[in-house]
């Protein structure tokens, strides 16, 4: 197919022709998928006279179907700071852990900064968790 766009040229008054190729054969772009985190979940091991948490994230689609190959990124704060990240697996799930925490400390938190995936958008508000333990985005570890 071709289309045919014309103007008139001011200065010279005569007609000029563009020709531009219009390609029927592609579709419109694909809906955009939209990731959250469905669940956080908190986990503690002790280690002589220290402690570690973990954080098992699972990141689902705006339908409720697991993510692969998603970065989770987020932030620890109270017994430790610093970054934590994670890919998730299959299944959309992945953990992030803490190093050696000292046993006087009674509890970490793990903040969601992030969530990274070739062909889907993080949508922060959708974040939930069906157990009481967090909110999707926050969640805090105890010490056992």
């Amino acid at each position: 197919w071709y289309t045919g766009e014309y103007t008139n040229s001011v200065s010279s008054a005569s007609w000029r022709t563009r020709i531009a190729q219009l390609d029927l054969t592609t579709g419109p772009p694909p809906p955009r998928v939209f990731i959250h985190v469905a669940d956080l979940d908190g986990s503690t091991t002790v280690v002589r006279k220290s402690w570690r948490a973990s954080v098992r994230v699972l990141v689902h689609d705006a339908d409720g179907v697991p993510m692969a190959n998603v970065t989770v990124s987020g932030m620890w704060s109270g017994a430790t700071t610093g970054g934590a990240s994670c890919v998730t697996d299959a299944a959309g799930t992945c953990t992030v852990s803490t190093g050696s925490l000292n046993s006087k400390k009674t509890s970490v938190v793990l903040t969601i900064t992030a969530l990274s995936h070739a062909t889907a958008s993080y949508d922060a508000a959708a974040n939930d968790d069906p157990d009481p333990d967090s909110d999707g985005t926050v969640i805090t570890v105890t010490r056992p």
